[in-house]
């Protein structure tokens, strides 16, 4: 699907939130609500977990997603009581708009629950309730378990979601890194830094680097820890690794 001539001012005011960030448990478990500033929304985007934190900064590095939208709809829920038939709303997680696609809706959980959990059946009627209503709009629904990525993973993509923000010499820096970068082919985030100490300190280089990396202009293996010492060649880090958090397609059995 093509977004180009999209108008985002009319979509952003359709999916606004449509409740206000809560947690029952944060009194619990200390800094459980927060909030993201979003280069791709370009506002503060909230969040009700760190699990729903994790993908979102996931999003924002993630090169095919234009925008998202946080609690963006009311998905209508059924459920029979006392011989009853009684409705309520759920509000999902997350809608994704992205590149040559359909919108995704999105629940986002820190593990798939089994049927011993408290809360596996309520997780099972929204899931029906969520995928149905995503049917109904031509839209993909997704479960998606972003903790289940690997733990090295997850510490790097915090890391690199501070670098989205372009830096203070990109326009002057980052057009010489890609073509030094061209010439060694392969080299490591320390060795290209090296390269411009004639021209610019390095503490004002790793930075761009970094920032080269978030915004998936340079490959950096993501599977371990990412330093000085990492290998970086001209290439796409992000652009297959939501296929490493686990997806599960509409109602998990």
């Amino acid at each position: 699907m093509d977004w180009t001539n999209t108008d985002w001012d009319e979509i952003d005011q359709k999916f606004y939130p449509k409740r206000k960030v809560d947690n029952t448990i944060s009194r619990f478990i200390q800094f459980n609500i927060g909030s993201i500033r979003s280069q791709k929304m370009n506002k503060q985007v909230e969040y009700e977990s760190l699990t729903e934190c994790l993908f979102y900064y996931f999003l924002e590095l993630d090169p095919r997603t234009i925008r998202y939208y946080v609690q963006p709809v009311e998905v209508p829920v059924f459920v029979m009581e006392d011989g009853e038939l009684k409705a309520y709303y759920h509000v999902p997680d997350v809608l994704v708009f992205r590149e040559g696609k359909v919108p995704t809706l999105y629940q986002i959980k820190a593990k798939e629950p089994t049927v011993l959990d408290k809360n596996y059946i309520p997780f099972q009627r929204h899931n029906r309730a969520c995928e149905k209503y995503a049917q109904e709009q031509k839209w993909d629904y997704s479960v998606i378990y972003p903790r289940s990525t690997d733990p090295i993973v997850i510490d790097n993509i915090k890391n690199l979601a501070r670098y989205t923000k372009k830096r203070k010499y990109c326009a002057e820096v980052i057009p010489h890194l890609v073509y030094k970068l061209r010439l060694f082919e392969k080299c490591t985030i320390d060795q290209l830094a090296r390269s411009f100490d004639s021209l610019y300190e390095r503490k004002y280089i790793i930075p761009h680097i970094y920032y080269l990396i978030a915004t998936d202009q340079i490959r950096v293996d993501l599977f371990r820890p990412i330093n000085k010492s990492s290998e970086i060649v001209v290439g796409s880090t992000f652009l297959h690794l939501e296929t490493q958090m686990s997806t599960e397609e509409g109602s998990p059995e």
